[in-house]
């Protein structure tokens, strides 16, 4: 880097290299912040707003994602049963099994698993927790093999 004043007093930095080098400098930044997946975590909600036993709905992008929290731990997964579109954190909670409200089709909220009638699993995403903040990583869903 170059560092200069201009006609303000005002210090200037500029970068000195070829063009290539300074492409490959940026590749390689990207690909350490890309590979470390920095950015891909988003606040969902707070864990006050998240009930044991009742499901909380949010939307994040174009996805709708239903939080929960079993036993301490939060979870995600999609909101959306694959049956008819019935929206599944609105369904009734046993354990870690909600059922959708409108024909019962059940979900594991831990993993997306079908329970019943065992058919189509849904995604499940990763959730961290940050204090109070509950974030979930949607770029990277987790759809368990039937």
């Amino acid at each position: 880097m170059k560092s200069q004043l201009n006609n303000s007093g005002l210090q200037v930095i500029g970068i000195v290299g070829k063009t290539s080098d300074i492409m490959i400098q940026f590749r390689k930044i990207y690909t350490i912040f890309w590979s470390n997946r920095l950015f891909m975590f988003v606040k969902v909600a707070t864990t006050d707003q998240v009930k044991p036993g009742r499901g909380f709905g949010t939307k994040l992008d174009k996805v709708f994602i239903g939080i929960y929290c079993i036993d301490g731990e939060y979870y995600a997964i999609d909101d959306v049963c694959p049956h008819m579109g019935g929206s599944l954190h609105h369904g009734f909670m046993n354990d870690c099994v909600v059922s959708c409200p409108l024909h019962m089709w059940e979900f594991d909220v831990k993993t997306g698993e079908s329970v019943w009638p065992g058919s189509l699993n849904i995604p499940a995403y990763p959730v961290k927790i940050e204090g109070d903040d509950i974030l979930v990583d949607i770029d990277s869903p987790q759809v368990q093999d039937i």
